[in-house]
């Protein structure tokens, strides 16, 4: 698995190194976008993930790293089911316009996220 996160960004720079540790068997890839050459312009919205010949964006994306991390199987039926009911989006959309808040961490110059 492959997950490609913004490196100019320090909350996906946290997110990457929160994965890192819990990934105990080293099955997931984590990459910068920002170290390609080129890549694709959605990937400084949201969070991509390669697995399986196939790409999941945003809340997709974090139901497919939840699926490959055994430490978070707990929580897949409350992510089945906001995606059964069709919040999954609408959470992630809202967690991802408020992060800095939520978080209280900051972006460096480069990063998409709007702190208006």
């Amino acid at each position: 698995m492959n997950i490609y996160y913004d490196g100019h960004c320090q909350i996906c720079q946290r997110f990457a190194a929160f994965i890192r540790k819990v990934d105990f068997a080293k099955q997931i890839h984590l990459i910068s976008f920002r170290s390609l050459d080129h890549y694709p312009q959605t990937m400084e919205a949201e969070i991509h993930v390669y697995t399986n010949n196939k790409c999941y964006t945003g809340f997709n994306a974090i139901i497919a790293i939840t699926k490959k991390l055994p430490l978070f199987w707990i929580f897949l039926p409350i992510l089945t089911v906001l995606k059964w009911l069709r919040l999954g989006d609408l959470v992630y959309t809202k967690v991802a316009q408020a992060r800095n808040h939520l978080f209280k961490a900051t972006c460096t110059d480069n990063c998409f996220i709007k702190t208006d």
